[in-house]
């Protein structure tokens, strides 16, 4: 089984593969709860100031990395959306993802990342957890949460995946 990461190169690729992954996953995000919320304008918004990674296997975009690795000021970059196709989870595609964001974040220039997580969503609690993310502070029904990558090497994304 032939499992690579790819850099979406334009605003139509990551609305196809939100599009797609939205049978999986989005259905029970924040995002299609709202009626006035376009996968369009979003990859617009990514493709323009930040960055999409997917993970293919056999050509086809099962997980995605949506964020941003440009504040500067504040040398920390911010994960929007890591999805990964329900059918295709507990395969170490998330892990993968993630080490392809804290990697391009560091060669960014950034020394912290950033994400938010629905309180109630414990799984992806425990997974953030697991990968060294800690509470900041409550936002609402989310809590912020950051890692510090300045003590970390970088990981070698050639570490396998469990298939």
């Amino acid at each position: 089984m032939k499992i690579e990461t790819a850099r979406l190169n334009s605003a139509e690729e990551i609305t196809l593969a939100l599009g797609k992954l939205q049978k999986s996953q989005y259905q029970k995000s924040d995002m299609s709860k709202d009626a006035d919320f376009e996968f369009d304008d979003y990859a617009k918004k990514i493709f323009e100031h930040g960055i999409a990674a997917a993970i293919k296997i056999e050509d086809d975009i099962v997980g995605i990395a949506l964020f941003y690795a440009n504040d500067t000021d504040n040398k920390a970059a911010f994960l929007s959306d890591l999805v990964v196709d329900n059918s295709y989870q507990g395969m170490g595609l998330g892990r993968k993802l993630m080490d392809e964001f804290e990697n391009i974040s560091r060669a960014n220039g950034m020394e912290k990342t950033t994400l938010t997580c629905n309180i109630d969503n414990e799984n992806a609690l425990g997974f953030y957890n697991k990968l060294g993310y800690y509470k900041v502070k409550k936002q609402g029904e989310k809590y912020l949460m950051a890692k510090d990558l300045s003590d970390e090497k970088i990981k070698h994304a050639d570490t396998k995946p469990k298939v």
